[in-house]
Formats: C-alpha cells, structure tokens, sequence
C-alpha cells in the first residue's frame, strides 16, 4: 500500500538545510525511506532550502548529505539516552521492521522493546536527545485496536511516523509510511483503527498539552 500522507512542505525543505532538531529530522528521514513520492521530491527542496534557510554549518543542500550526516550523528552521538530505566534489548544489529535511522536506535526492531504502560491499553518507550536547544524527546507508542488517545495539543511541531497498524486522526486513515505534521494550534485524539495494534514513532518540541486534569496530572507523575 503506497503512502498518502506525508510532511509539510516547510518541514521537508528544514530537513534538507539540516535545520530540524534531530528527533524531527530522524522522523522525517524514517518517512523518507518509506515513501518514494517525497525521496523524489527532495532535489526540490534542497535547492530552496539551500537558498533561503540560514545554515550552522554550511554543507551541500542535498537530501542525500542531510541524511548521510544524520545517521552519522546516530552512529556516534552519545548524548542519547533513554527517557527511563526500560532499554530496548539488542538482540540482533538489524531491525527489519523499521527504517534505517531508528534502527540504529532500537535494536532488534519493535518486538524487542520493553514497553512502559501509561494508560490502559496503551505504552511508551522514550528517547532523550541533549542539544544545544534543550532536552528533545521521540517516543515510540504502541496502542491497542480501538485505545482513543487522550485529547491533546502541542507546543509547537509534532512529527508522527505510523510503523505498524493503522491509526485515525480526524478524518485521516494513516497506514504505514504516513505521517502527521502538526503546529501548536488545536487539539486532537487519534484513535487506532482496525483489529491489530498500532506502533507508531513521535517527535515534537515540547510535551504535549492534555485537555482532562487527570492526563495532565499523570503527565507530571511518570512524564509523558
């Protein structure tokens, strides 16, 4: 099934200038792995973001330099660290079920995850990146068919990466390779949509914002 959903237009052209903070930039080249409509699009990008973004560092605004560059920071960055004591266990060097650049992040694939429960029906596991900017967290999601998520909104961007299942989002079906590219404004609680469970990947820049006082307490007692 091809993808249909992809990044804003914005966040593909910040990726190519390598302007996305790393959590965003690891969604956005995941999404590119999966979907050719964006890997062709990409030269696009790159000639307009190396026009118009101002750059740290200065490099070939090409798709292809700003993912090499990334899964090199990946291989080497030690400043990764898990969000609690759960670790994904290593059991092989290659995860079949993911993309490249969160492979080298959870070894031995989804199924090798050990899963935090957060809410009935529904468990996490989080990565921390210490950058410049601050603390930038990605978190995998896993959900159970029919689990709706608690109603939320956002800080500022929120990059999800759909793996495995399928999840509702408005009047969105999102399958694997599909991507939701939202700001800080509204709100929304995606549902898992069909029989099996949904496994999805999340950046953003901040934590989210619950509406219901008891999510946002419990938000502050285990940190989601």
């Amino acid at each position: 099934m091809s993808v249909t959903h992809h990044p804003n237009d914005a966040t593909l052209m910040e990726f190519a200038a390598g302007s996305l903070s790393e959590p965003l930039a690891i969604v956005v080249a995941s999404h590119l792995e999966l979907c050719s409509v964006c890997r062709s699009a990409m030269p696009i990008f790159s000639e307009i973001g190396g026009a118009f973004m101002v750059r740290e560092v200065q490099a070939p605004p090409e798709e292809e330099a700003a993912y090499e560059r990334l899964l090199a920071r990946l291989d080497n960055d030690s400043t990764v660290t898990p969000a609690f004591e759960g670790r994904a266990r290593e059991a092989s060097a290659s995860a079949g079920d993911l993309p490249s650049s969160l492979a080298r992040l959870v070894r031995g694939g989804l199924d090798s995850i050990e899963w935090r429960k957060v809410i009935p029906g529904a468990d996490d596991w989080q990565l921390h990146f210490q950058t410049s900017d601050g603390d930038h967290s990605l978190r995998f999601l896993r959900a159970q068919p029919g689990r709706e998520l608690p109603e939320h909104s956002h800080a500022g961007t929120e990059l999800t990466l759909v793996l495995r299942g399928a999840l509702r989002d408005g009047n969105k079906i999102l399958m694997r390779g599909d991507v939701t590219d939202l700001d800080n404004e509204g709100t929304h609680n995606p549902v898992v949509h069909g029989d099996e469970p949904c496994f999805c990947v999340i950046a953003n820049e901040g934590p989210p914002r619950f509406k219901a006082l008891k999510m946002r307490i419990l938000q502050k007692l285990i940190g989601i």
